[in-house]
């Protein structure tokens, strides 16, 4: 009995020693909320913890790799980006990279990725995340995410749609790592949040011509269809709404919206943040397969199809 007991304290103590050591391997690590980059030519990272109202450290390097490991000098721990929620870039450059901090650092798909031309040094980011989801449940921005931006990224369009962070709120850009294409307009963003369907308001202001008006909207759906008309893209984007208030007014307000969403970013920036390239090689591939893909841009038609039920 002697020798399994001398086993057992064995295994009890070495058990005791390894949790020991898990717990010190969690104190020695600093969690990140939020990072910042900046300066893609020699980068620079703010570092943003959990419940900070401000940069709490920052590093610079030749590469993006050597710049976290110098901002983990002041940090005074190993940085831990597992946890990461926010990715904030300030040279789009960095667009380029965002595959290599997915797989090296281990961030979460659903990581929130924005744009902004300012530093968020003195910037609470748990406050500016909560704000920019805020704006997405309430469907004033279409949902953007890590996952989603790298989709876009590798699609024949190359340009990724991101939050623009402004010192009023939020707008959208269109980015590709060599540079920013362009914001887009309100109504474009609008119209974005309805033809991606992945998020609606749950109200929408209506201008009509003696006074403003709310419709409610209880439910909502989208969806993508793409055909060939005489060796021309058509590509129906089919609302269907159910809710309350003026039916007619909203529907000529959807319209207008979907409208200036496809003519700001398919025509004007040959992007595809609507899942354009996704629907035609699905439902056109003789098509897709034949043409080169600014001449799909180019000669493109979209119609709509918005179905408003009202009680």
């Amino acid at each position: 009995m002697k020798p399994l007991r001398s086993c057992f304290s064995l295994l009890l103590a070495g058990t005791i020693f390894l949790s020991g050591c898990s717990v010190t391997q969690v104190k020695d690590r600093f969690y990140l909320q939020a990072i910042e980059l900046s300066h893609s030519r020699y980068p620079t990272v703010q570092l943003h913890a959990f419940t900070s109202d401000q940069a709490d450290c920052t590093g610079s390097g030749t590469t993006l790799h050597a710049a976290l490991e110098d901002a983990e000098i002041p940090a005074g721990r190993e940085l831990f980006l597992g946890h990461l929620e926010l990715l904030c870039l300030q040279d789009t450059a960095f667009a380029g990279q965002l595959t290599e901090l997915l797989q090296s650092y281990r961030l979460s798909s659903g990581c929130k990725v924005i744009y902004t031309a300012h530093s968020l040094e003195s910037v609470n980011t748990e406050e500016l995340l909560e704000n920019l989801k805020q704006e997405e449940q309430n469907g004033r921005l279409p949902k953007t995410e890590l996952m989603t931006i790298l989709k876009e990224l590798s699609n024949s369009s190359g340009t990724a749609l991101l939050p623009f962070c402004l010192t009023t709120g939020f707008s959208l850009i269109l980015i590709q790592p060599d540079g920013a294409k362009g914001t887009l307009s309100n109504e474009a963003i609008q119209g974005l949040c309805w033809i991606r369907g992945e998020n609606y308001p749950e109200r929408v202001s209506i201008s009509e011509e003696e006074q403003a008006s709310d419709f409610f909207i209880e439910h909502a759906a989208t969806k993508l269809t793409a055909t060939v008309n005489s060796g021309i893209p058509v590509v129906t984007v089919s609302i269907t709404i159910q809710g309350k208030g003026n039916a007619v007014a909203l529907r000529e307000q959807l319209e207008t919206a979907c409208q200036a969403a496809e003519e700001e970013t398919v025509k004007k920036y040959k992007a595809d943040v609507i899942g354009l390239e996704a629907c035609l090689r699905q439902q056109c591939y003789e098509l897709y397969a034949e043409q080169n893909w600014d001449g799909i841009l180019h000669t493109v038609n979209f119609v709509h199809e918005i179905t408003i039920l009202t009680e």
